[in-house]
């Protein structure tokens, strides 16, 4: 299900900028014109190759420039961490060029979750593939990232317990409503009503808390990753997905609320026995 993810962090280009301004100046080992008519002629000579080969040197450039999206794998880390309800997941994009996930590995699926992103980068940063010796300080990562981070863990663990919540009454509600198939009357309705409310209840919480607190991460992340060159985005189709299952939640206790008022006019239409 990594399509139905809460955020995803995109990380491919952190670090361009650092990169940018520590590059090597070729102007600095410029040397200066030789004197003389053998010097010059040797000048005109390393001018004319240069002219030759500068086709070549901007093919390396648009090279550069085409793969520097991926640049967080040169470093160490990956180029996307997709955080879930339970666990995250990392991989890199696919190299033709389009946003499709290539997944290489996933963190043990447990309750309570959470993703500490500085944690995580910085200890991919040291695992030894990071040839520069780069870190987050370098890169002069936002800790208002992490203290919005932080802030919203607890949101994300309440939505696991209301989700958990929400699919006993749900689970609930299906199999009183399998009973209700062979037992009719107002009082099964009440109780598939009561269980599919319930559910409706919670799940709508846990909805409105997941929505909530996956907006204001990604919107957070967004104002402030500028300066490492990181962006986020919600993930829509979890969001979509979760709304969905409150609408049909609360149509199924619609169907079972309209029944109960159906058995009830039934009752008072069977006429009153005189003895």
């Amino acid at each position: 299900m990594e399509n139905y993810d809460l955020m995803t962090l995109n990380t491919s280009r952190i670090g361009v900028d650092y990169l940018e301004k520590h590059k090597p100046d070729p102007s600095s080992s410029k040397e200066k014109p030789r004197s003389g008519i053998i010097g010059s002629f040797i000048d005109d000579a390393e001018a004319e190759i240069k002219n030759k080969t500068s086709a070549v040197v901007d093919d390396i450039e648009e090279s550069i420039n085409n793969a520097i999206r991926s640049v967080a794998k040169e470093i160490g880390i990956h180029d996307f961490y997709s955080v879930h309800v339970m666990n995250y997941c990392e991989g890199y994009f696919h190299p033709n060029g389009t946003s499709d996930r290539n997944v290489t590995h996933c963190s043990d699926t447990k309750g309570m979750s959470s993703f500490n992103a500085t944690e995580v980068l910085q200890r991919q940063l040291n695992s030894g593939k990071n040839p520069i010796n780069i870190t987050l300080s370098d890169l002069h990562w936002p800790e208002v990232i992490d203290e919005g981070i932080n802030d919203l863990k607890m949101a994300f663990n309440a939505t696991f317990v209301l989700y958990c919540i929400a699919i006993i009454f749900i689970g609930l509600a299906f199999l009183s409503s399998i009973a209700g198939i062979f037992l009719h009357g107002r009082m099964s309705a009440l109780v598939n009503m009561g269980t599919a409310g319930l559910g409706f209840l919670f799940i709508m919480i846990a909805s409105a808390v997941v929505t909530y607190a996956a907006t204001k991460i990604t919107n957070l992340i967004n104002k402030h990753g500028d300066v490492v060159n990181i962006n986020a985005a919600r993930g829509e189709n979890f969001i979509a997905l979760t709304w969905a299952s409150t609408a049909l939640v609360l149509v199924a206790g619609i169907a079972w609320f309209g029944d109960c008022i159906a058995n009830r006019r039934k009752q008072k239409m069977i006429p009153k026995e005189y003895h």
